[in-house]
């Protein structure tokens, strides 16, 4: 819209919406207030204008109504819920204005509303500053006032305006219902608590805060993996708990001496609400709660309100934990994860050190559990593997409503993995970079499973690329060659193999794994007989009949590169909206007019983004598409961006889109509209909730509108929710049990008929047939549009 044609739409959007006696009214809040005054300044006649002045030059005879809450804390509570919910306004028309209702996604979040609280308390700062340097008197009505007496506050802005009482005003009618309820003055008490709680920074304010309440206390014992929603409970988790979930209270007691380094990286970028330690490290966290611990029988529990004990040695962190969920107030605790049993919840990591200590572990549980039955609470054990026998066993959503994803079967998590013996070594092997993706899965295997891998690669990184390489051929001819001696698996990059290793092939496992589409992929060993494995979340898999679907792997350091951002996007003046300028309309490998129809390439977002910043203030970033530059100052874009428009959604959801994910951006994709795709995704996620805003090129605007429309804080706190759930859906450790271990084990089983031999270098499942297989029309057989599981094994159709 041009200058000379906002002056015109400024005139008809007023004489529109006047009513019949002549009065206009709107409502405008500070960001949009600032962005008209720039609109209106590109106008010549009030360039130089002060704004108190410009708007009265505008709207001649202007009188303002100030709207405001007392209670921010209130309205902070209200606005969180709407941001998750969807639902702002609770009236016979349609309840959500920018799309589906989603109640599923209720979080009490400290740090989100305590960043709404100050976004209220800056926006009325603004209006008082206003207001008073412009020596402007408005008519102030306050939210609490309306909701008590709703025409006696009608009836003071007709007095305020000099419109005349109409006959029987007082009858009015109210169509809007109250929305608040017992759950929004559970948040808005518990906030209160932890924000003084935070401001006293002692042990002794955290004491019965949660009163009466369920808290699940959270070891890192495999049966962690069992707990799908852990944002559905108050949780207190330990140490590197964070590769899995951020909960509400992290507790630290052990030192970096017992904490490596790639596990204490975890602590340092939590997000949890408050961080509870006895040690003087240095953490990067603003709410870090210090408190002493020290030696105790169970008759000094509670003696100290700014004290945990432990019984003696030795001691473990759930021991404080539970005790920590006892001065909190709950009357009922679950542990889930404490196994005191072989593995963590994030890989194969053998024997853990508690099973030698197991008597005396089970001696002070017991005490501790005696003890606080007698005070009234109930301790359950959530794990059907743990090796604790003091309290009685429950399944975990009988305490925790919805903490089961509806299609895992009860207790399904408890039982992944624990036929393995032994680790066995895997080489990723790739003629080329392939945009870092094969030393990201060599990387996810050694740190997130039992096995060991390493990446072997035939193209040198360029001096800018942010890529890395394992092992390098070309420097490392001898090495390699030893690693594929050494292999028990490899797994081929797109099928291609440089002459000089064809002899290194013979006689090994192999799995072809494809991450372009079907035509660039050599099929070599699949037709010899091999397994053949896909990126299912980044390609149309429906041309891959018969291969595996499996997840791109993403870095735990990926997932947390993105940490310090949010406060930086709900500063900026302009929402800015980041954009792939690809001009594909056609997805690679052929594809149909309809699926070209819903691409959302770059000349049709350049062409929305054009409309849209005619009326709004919006900045829009081109993301690099290729080259050196690709992941560095595509993630540096990705860092800044309230919302990214991502084009792959057509034929899959890519890594630049799971990483705009961990930047806590708002991601608006075209996934929805391919079905293959989208099972694909859901499948790989584990959940069918999906976490973008789905678009074509027909509702692209309007979709961006509705995202504009409510203010970057808003984006900034959905954000940073779509960080949390690529924290809780998108994990390797799962991923490997679920999907890549099987098409593992049909390599070595490939194997084993070659040689007609008995031994497997591995343990092997009964003989799973390929997930997600598609047949006749290329689309995934699924009844109700959901993936349907085979009973017996893990083949999905």
């Amino acid at each position: 819209m041009t200058t000379n044609d906002y002056g015109s739409y400024l005139s008809v959007a007023i004489e529109a919406a006047s009513t019949g006696n002549g009065v206009f009214g709107t409502k405008i809040h500070p960001h949009q207030f600032r962005y008209f005054v720039e609109r209106l300044r590109t106008l010549a006649t009030y360039a130089e204008e002060q704004p108190a002045a410009l708007m009265n030059s505008v709207l001649p005879g202007l009188h303002y109504v100030w709207l405001s809450r007392r209670d921010k804390i209130q309205q902070a509570v209200s606005y969180l819920r709407a941001i998750q919910t969807n639902v702002w306004w609770n009236a016979p028309e349609a309840p959500a204005p920018h799309g589906r209702p989603t109640p599923d996604k209720l979080r009490f979040d400290f740090v989100a509303l305590e960043q709404i609280v100050k976004r209220m308390e800056r926006d009325e700062a603004f209006w008082r500053r206003y207001f008073a340097e412009a020596r402007l008197d408005p008519l102030r009505i306050f939210y609490e006032d309306v909701a008590a007496d709703p025409a006696g506050q009608a009836l003071r802005v007709l007095d305020y305006l000099g419109v005349p009482r109409p006959a029987g005003c007082r009858d009015i009618s109210v169509s809007m219902r109250k929305q608040s309820d017992s759950l929004s003055e559970n948040w808005t008490r518990r906030y209160r608590q932890l924000y003084a709680a935070r401001a006293e920074g002692t042990l002794a304010a955290f004491k019965n805060i949660h009163v009466g309440e369920t808290i699940i206390v959270c070891g890192l014992g495999e049966s962690l993996n069992a707990f799908d929603h852990p944002e559905r409970a108050v949780t207190i988790g330990v140490n590197d708990i964070g590769r899995r979930f951020h909960p509400n209270y992290l507790l630290v007691v052990d030192g970096k001496a017992r904490l490596t380094a790639d596990r204490f990286k975890f602590v340092e970028s939590t997000e949890a609400d408050f961080v509870f330690t006895d040690r003087s490290f240095h953490l990067p966290h603003r709410r870090l709660i210090r408190f002493t611990l020290r030696k105790g029988s169970v008759d000094d529990f509670g003696s100290d309100d700014n004290a945990l004990l432990y019984m003696g040695w030795p001691w473990y962190s759930p021991f404080i934990a539970l005790s920590l969920a006892a001065h909190m107030g709950a009357s009922r605790i679950g542990l889930i994860g404490i196994d005191f049993a072989e593995n963590h919840f994030f890989g194969q990591t053998g024997p853990y050190d508690g099973q030698k200590h197991l008597p005396e572990v089970q001696r002070q549980f017991g005490q501790l559990g005696t003890a606080l039955a007698a005070r009234g609470i109930k301790v359950f054990n959530l794990s059907a593997r743990s090796a604790l026998t003091g309290f009685p066993r429950l399944p975990i959503d009988a305490l925790v409503p919805n903490a089961l994803n509806a299609s895992t079967p009860h207790h399904a998590h408890l039982t992944r993995g624990l036929d393995r013996r032994r680790p066995i070594r895997i080489v990723c092997y790739s003629t080329k970079l392939r945009g870092g993706l094969p030393m990201r899965l060599a990387h996810a295997i050694t740190m997130r499973t039992q096995h060991h891998a390493r990446c072997v690669c035939g193209e040198t990184p360029a001096e800018a690329t942010p890529f890395e390489v394992d092992l390098d051929w070309n420097v490392h001819p001898v090495a390699v060659t030893a690693e594929l001696f050494l292999a028990d698996v490899i797994i081929v990059h797109d099928g291609e193999v440089d002459r000089r290793h064809e002899a290194s092939f013979l006689g090994k496992p192999i799995v072809t794994l494809a991450h372009a589409d079907g035509g660039s992929v050599n099929r070599q060993f699949v037709d010899a007989g091999w397994p053949g494995a896909v990126i299912a979340n980044g390609i149309d898999s429906a041309r891959f009949a018969g291969w595996w679907p499996v997840p791109e792997p993403i870095l735990d350091a990926e997932l947390g590169a993105h940490v310090g951002v949010d406060e930086a996007r709900g500063r900026a003046r302009d929402i800015v909206v980041a954009f792939s300028p690809t001009r594909r309309v056609h997805p690679k490998g052929g594809g149909t007019r309809a699926s070209a129809r819903l691409e959302l390439s770059g000349e049709v977002v350049e062409a929305v983004l054009a409309q849209l910043m005619s009326d709004f203030p919006v900045t829009p970033h081109r993301l690099p598409e290729n080259g050196a530059a690709w992941l560095a100052a595509g993630r540096a874009s990705r860092r800044t961006a309230h919302v990214i428009i991502e084009p792959d959604g057509v034929a899959g959801v890519g890594f630049a889109t799971l990483d705009a994910l961990a930047a806590g951006a708002v991601v608006v994709s075209g996934l929805g509209h391919n079905a293959n795709a989208a099972r694909a995704f859901s499948l790989c996620a584990g959940t069918f909730d999906c976490p973008f805003h789905l678009a074509d090129r027909d509702s692209l605007l309007t979709v961006l509108i509705g995202l504009v429309r409510r203010g970057a804080d808003s984006l900034v706190v959905e954000g940073a929710g779509n960080r949390r759930w690529l924290h809780q859906h998108w994990d390797f450790s799962r991923q490997w049990d679920q999907y890549w271990q099987p098409v593992m084990s049909e390599s070595q089983r490939a194997q084993q008929m070659r040689r007609g031999s008995s031994s497997v270098m591995m343990s092997l499942r009964p003989r799973p047939q390929p997930v997600g297989q598609y047949v006749g029309d290329g689309q995934a057989k699924a009844p109700s549009g959901r993936w349907s599981h085979r009973t017996g094994s893990d083949a999905i159709s």
